[in-house]
């Protein structure tokens, strides 16, 4: 699907109250995750949001459908507030909703387990009070073992048909096993009101990871069509190692023109410049090839966290 198109798509989703569950997915890199926060940024910038309440959850290695519950509550924001990171004032905020439910619905306290077990019934009722949402539920292909997918969809299904909850879904499908994948095609298709595959083509990829103009970034432009890329991971960490390299030239010219006022020499800068940049560009190199998967060649043992504290070391002792 183009990204005008899920564009628009995505755009009416987030301006409407009705309850609803979007899917999308898209192999590794392309951006889905990137794509929905740009999409839901634009929309609070328009003031177009529907809901007054949003939740984001990874599943990453998340190994119980309690745990999930209770991240949907924990990581609830204002919509007025999507830069605000989930905290004691926003879970304050979900509590002043949970203690106006427990007004109107106050035989819910008769289900609240006693002692010890006090604060996890107070969950339980926080989830059952938890409603009117937009939940994100990112990473589902990379959820624990002990989190069933199949679990995941109902949590969905129960968050919009019994809370009037917004559900979008954001996974990398062809990381799931193939039973798995039958099963979850199955079940996601009784679940889900619409399902997008995401695939941007790299014109689309860089008007999404491109969000200034310059030279580098027109060439950058320009090969990425050329070769056909459309992994946005990769178009922004090209960006940012165009940028760890522009940094290095001016620490070098910072340190020639400051030598004289300071009575250092330039030999002293040359050496201290040329240490910090090595380091950088040995960690931007380093962070390439773990996203490349190099890390998991026999060739790259080297690159082991105890190697890595080896070499810092001795890099540092020279």
């Amino acid at each position: 699907m183009s990204v005008s198109k899920l564009s628009s798509e995505i755009m009416r989703f987030i301006s409407s109250g009705n309850p609803e569950i979007v899917c999308i997915k898209g192999k590794w890199g392309v951006g889905k995750t990137y794509a929905w926060r740009k999409f839901l940024k634009e929309a609070h910038q328009q003031k177009s949001i529907g809901l007054k309440q949003y939740s984001y959850v990874s599943l990453f290695g998340r190994n119980s459908l309690t745990d999930l519950r209770n991240a949907v509550v924990e990581n609830s924001i204002s919509t007025d507030d999507l830069d605000a990171k989930p905290s004691l004032t926003s879970l304050e905020q979900a509590a002043h909703v949970f203690r106006q439910g427990l007004n109107r619905a106050g035989f819910l306290t008769q289900y609240l387990p006693k002692s010890d077990k006090y604060a996890d019934g107070i969950q339980r009722v926080m989830f059952l009070l938890a409603r009117n949402k937009i939940v994100c539920l990112d990473d589902l292909e990379r959820a624990g073992s002990g989190l069933n997918i199949k679990d995941v969809l109902g949590l969905a299904s129960q968050l919009k048909d019994e809370k009037g909850c917004k559900v979008i879904i954001l996974l990398n499908d062809e990381k799931l096993e193939d039973t798995q994948k039958i099963d979850f095609e199955d079940q996601l298709e009784k679940v889900a009101d619409i399902i997008f595959s995401f695939d941007p083509s790299p014109e689309e990829a860089l008007l999404i990871a491109l969000t200034t103009e310059g030279d580098f970034k027109e060439f950058l432009a320009e090969n990425c069509k050329k070769l056909k890329i459309n992994n946005i991971r990769a178009i922004k960490n090209g960006i940012l190692l165009q940028s760890t390299f522009r940094n290095i030239r001016w620490i070098r010219s910072t340190c020639i023109t400051a030598s004289h006022p300071y009575g250092y020499t330039g030999e002293f800068f040359k050496v201290s410049a040329k240490r910090c940049t090595n380091y950088r560009i040995y960690n931007e190199i380093r962070s390439i090839r773990w996203l490349m998967g190099i890390k998991r060649n026999q060739q790259a043992q080297r690159f082991r966290p105890s190697c890595r504290l080896t070499a810092r070391i001795r890099f540092w002792q020279r």
